[in-house]
């Protein structure tokens, strides 16, 4: 675009059209700018004039000076800054156009103008500010009923409504003779919350699936709208940690892995309607115990046999267990058993050969959850006999490191206990 400006210049230039000609007090540019300016200007003020003439006709069409600014502002015939003069002044000047907008409050001497915030957009509540003239007293009713001298409320500042309703505005004179009656519908409220909000879960070896069967608003009434539903949101155990509404209907927790042996969750789930309402509903669910063929819980289980060593476990908190080939730095083969857990003293266990008790010192972080493992009571390169199922083979060790030791090892465990 910018290139294209420059070109259409260098022409300009080389066909005796001087940069002053173009871009001075009176170039061809600030014209251009100017008449762009002035033909707004005349929109808006027609637009303004015309919007007189509508109030005087106690037209359908009546608008105060604040609504004509939103519809202005909503089609981009005002700017900000326009906007901004309008709130402490009635004329603004567009280009070489001015404005007056005063006669917009003026011209509803005749009737008072009803202005209903938010009147298009479900709501639990509404606030009705009326237009009126300041020689008569202004009585309004939302209750059905006309206004009269000895009937309604006096108006006398903005109000809000929580129910559909119609507003009706009259004048009443000194000598209690009514005017004209205007009439306001208001349709979009809604107090209801959601009315049936069902869901299933799904649990699986690490997440837990939600699927909404089925979400209803409450049916309207002579006082409350339906809304329908717009979305739902939803949220893993308590405390405030709600996802983002969506509009889709399933949502899957993932990373569960926590206890070995399955955890509970509840799980709530939130429908809102376009008012604003929610309904909430909680369930529980556990995940699925993983691969129990690597799980124990049993103390004095015997583990593994490697050579004449008897392993076993030391108490009944629940652990995975494995055993597995692995290399020392300077090339070394070793055996040994493993257990891994979210409870320290789960992955403790004891051999037949010096009853020693080999507690874990290390841990490893596996998705969200902090695990322990043990990493002693190895014996060289003898062959295992388990109970549970092999990691590896012989012939691929994992590798001993004096940062992590037996983290690879650790790892593989957790892979193939949550594994499918």
């Amino acid at each position: 675009m910018i290139a294209l400006v420059i070109t259409i210049i260098v022409l300009l230039i080389l066909v005796g059209v001087t940069l002053s000609t173009l871009s001075g007090e009176d170039g061809i540019l600030k014209k251009a700018t100017s008449a762009k300016e002035n033909t707004r200007g005349a929109e808006v003020k027609e637009y303004v004039q015309f919007q007189e003439i509508m109030n005087e006709m106690n037209s359908a069409e009546r608008k105060n000076k604040k609504q004509v600014i939103e519809k202005l502002m909503q089609n981009g015939k005002l700017t900000e800054k326009e906007k901004e003069d309008l709130e402490t002044n009635d004329i603004i000047k567009i280009g070489d156009i001015e404005i007056d907008f005063s006669k917009l409050d003026k011209s509803t001497k005749s009737v008072p103008i009803i202005d209903v915030a938010g009147i298009d957009e479900w709501t639990k509540n509404k606030k009705v500010t009326i237009l009126t003239n300041s020689e008569y007293t202004t009585k309004y009713t939302i209750d059905g009923t006309e206004p009269s001298s000895t009937n309604g409320s006096v108006y006398e500042e903005p109000f809000d409504i929580n129910e559909k309703c119609t507003i009706k505005v009259a004048y009443i004179s000194s000598d209690n003779r009514i005017g004209e009656i205007v009439e306001q519908k208001v349709e979009k409220i809604d107090n209801l919350p959601p009315k049936t909000l069902e869901y299933t879960l799904t649990p699986t070896k690490n997440s837990i699936k939600i699927e909404i069967n089925r979400a209803e608003d409450e049916e309207g009434n002579d006082t409350n709208g339906k809304s329908e539903i717009k979305g739902y949101r939803f949220k893993k155990g308590e405390g405030e940690n709600w996802t983002e509404y969506q509009e889709g209907t399933t949502y899957t927790f993932e990373e569960l892995y926590g206890n070995l042996a399955g955890e509970t969750y509840n799980i709530t789930v939130e429908a809102k309607d376009y008012a604003g309402n929610v309904k909430e509903v909680q369930q529980s669910t556990t995940t699925i115990c993983k691969n129990t063929e690597y799980y124990t819980e049993k103390k004095d289980d015997l583990l593994c046999t490697i050579g004449d060593r008897e392993y076993y476990k030391n108490n009944n908190v629940g652990a995975i267990v494995s055993s597995g080939y692995f290399v020392m730095p300077d090339g070394t083969n070793y055996s040994i058993p493993i257990l891994v857990s979210t409870d320290q003293s789960a992955v403790t266990f004891y051999t037949s050969y010096n009853d020693d008790r080999v507690a874990s010192s290390f841990s490893v972080q596996y998705g969200n959850t902090k695990y322990y493992y043990s990493t002693s009571g190895m014996a060289v390169d003898d062959e295992i006999i388990s109970k549970f199922p092999i990691l590896n083979t012989a012939e691929n060790r994992f590798n001993w490191t004096e940062e992590k030791y037996l983290y690879e090892m650790a790892i593989a465990l957790l892979d193939k206990y949550f594994s499918d």
